[in-house]
């Protein structure tokens, strides 16, 4: 049976308090932007494992897109670290970050759906040095895990008697993809994956995992310093203008 990141059994323990950790300098929040393509859907098998639903009982049809933005700060202290859970064998430790991911705005266009959330938690999966593990992973998280909360202002939608409860954009690589537990300066796509989990739970607490693959996350772009300039020289013009106007009166 496949296994998925098993984000909500990670989050439920992770209200345990740990030891505050710096992140690296950065001078403000820096936006991202994600997307990835449905391909496939999972539900607990109740041995701890996943198994695949039926295609036909999809809640959103393969090669439907999501896509959005947030913001991430690698200045955030971290309030759990050096953690392991027996579910994570393959990233080693990992240590939780709050507010490191803010102001996240997800959408499935196609279908008019919408999901975000104020804040969330990052985790940041990497074996201690020295060790060796199948590999890394940075996980963007919010909403309701097994009765915990992670972050704050989650909000979703609902697909017939499911209910969005919570995301996790995330990206996986190689055991070398990260060089440790702090948060990446910046964020990038995994060698491995990147993509998203919309986590959903029926009106009997049944859980779906709809899962997103095959995804690229970036910093949004900026205006490039051609057009910085240009807006520069653009106001000095005007100004000018401005005063040799007052001049002539």
């Amino acid at each position: 049976m496949p296994r998925s990141p098993r984000t909500s059994t990670l989050l439920a323990g992770l209200l345990i308090a740990g030891a505050v950790q710096a992140g690296a300098v950065q001078t403000a929040p820096l936006q991202y932007q994600f997307s990835a393509m449905h391909l496939g859907e999972l539900v607990p098998a109740g041995d701890g494992n996943y198994t695949l639903v039926a295609e036909s009982e999809y809640l959103i049809a393969n090669g439907v897109t999501t896509s959005g933005t947030f913001f991430y700060d690698n200045s955030v202290n971290a309030f759990a670290t050096d953690l392991y859970d027996i579910e994570f064998a393959a990233f080693g430790r990992f240590s939780v970050y709050d507010s490191a991911a803010t102001r996240i705005d997800g959408s499935i266009a196609a279908l008019g759906y919408g999901y975000g959330a104020t804040s969330g938690y990052t985790v940041v999966a990497n074996s201690n040095q020295g060790e060796r593990t199948d590999m890394d992973g940075v996980f963007n998280t919010a909403g309701s895990f097994n009765g915990s909360s992670a972050g704050a202002g989650f909000h979703g939608f609902s697909i017939g008697d499911y209910t969005l409860v919570s995301l996790n954009i995330f990206t996986l690589g190689p055991f070398d993809y990260l060089a440790d537990q702090a948060l990446p300066d910046t964020l990038r796509d995994g060698g491995f994956n990147t993509g998203v989990n919309l986590i959903f739970k029926d009106s009997q607490q049944q859980m779906r995992v709809v899962q997103f693959y095959a995804g690229s996350l970036a910093p949004v772009p900026g205006p490039t310093s051609g057009l910085l300039l240009g807006s520069g020289l653009l106001a000095l013009a005007s100004s000018a203008r401005r005063r040799q106007d007052k001049k002539r009166r």
